[in-house]
């Protein structure tokens, strides 16, 4: 009977053991070696089942020669991979960017991503859906970047900001980090405000926040500026606006990611 080895990967028939488990787990590499790289998911699963073999893997993806993969799985890769993580964390820019963006990065690691020497990585940073708040006020005092505007504007957009904060980027200088608050802010206290915004750009965005509450959406309608009220009418009628009606950062819905 041959013996389970991880280094041997993938499998070949004759190094599997022929009983379910065996098959699963030969299932589970051909999936994350195979061509649908979708499959790479599947570690998780396999580390339940065998932990040293599935950071074994990791860790060979995470050190693989194709940046395109290692893209893929820094997007995906659990905290059961903090070896992975770590990898991962020097890898290229494109690869980091989409690390520091990956809600399940170990947050020791995600800060250290804060300190990166290229500003994308940073930014990507602020996106995090799981931003600790620790790490969310340590970006907002940050000013040894070139284009801090950018970085608050990534925070404000970010739906996990702590709501402390929200209110300090009320008072933000930039319509645009205001308008990315506007877009993404859960809270009705901060809605309300941003809906006397004397900007009309941060109103009009403000109609795209897909969990706008009512009674903000009824004073929006009437809205002085034709095009703020003409935004909230086609929310009301339709429960979203066409894009071209807000204004946007240009950085909010699309990955930036600056060679080192």
């Amino acid at each position: 009977m041959s013996v389970f080895n991880p280094e041997r990967i993938p499998f070949d028939k004759d190094s599997v053991v022929f009983n379910p488990k065996a098959l699963r787990l030969q299932f589970l590499l051909s999936g994350i070696y195979g061509d649908d790289t979708k499959y790479i998911r599947n570690l998780d699963l396999l580390f339940d089942m065998n932990a040293d073999a599935a950071n074994k893997i990791a860790n060979r993806i995470a050190n693989d020669d194709r940046p395109e993969l290692r893209s893929i799985f820094s997007r995906v890769v659990s905290q059961n991979f903090e070896e992975a993580q770590l990898i991962l964390a020097q890898s290229t820019s494109g690869v980091r960017v989409y690390l520091a963006m990956n809600p399940n990065v170990i947050p020791y690691i995600l800060d250290y991503l804060s300190n990166d020497k290229n500003e994308s990585v940073i930014w990507a940073v602020a996106k995090n859906r799981s931003l600790p708040v620790e790490l969310q006020r340590k970006l907002l005092e940050k000013t040894d970047i070139e284009r801090a505007e950018v970085l608050r504007t990534d925070l404000a957009g970010n739906p996990a900001i702590d709501i402390t904060l929200q209110i300090k980027l009320l008072d933000d200088e930039s319509e645009l980090v205001r308008s990315g608050l506007a877009r993404s802010t859960r809270s009705l206290q901060i809605q309300e405000a941003l809906a006397k915004d004397q900007s009309p750009d941060v109103r009009r965005n403000l109609c795209s926040n897909r969990e706008l509450y009512p009674s903000v959406l009824i004073r929006l309608k009437s809205d002085r500026h034709p095009d703020v009220a003409a935004a909230a009418q086609e929310k009301s009628l339709n429960g979203h606006i066409h894009e071209s009606r807000f204004v946007s950062s240009g950085f909010d819905n699309f990955i930036i990611i600056k060679p080192d």
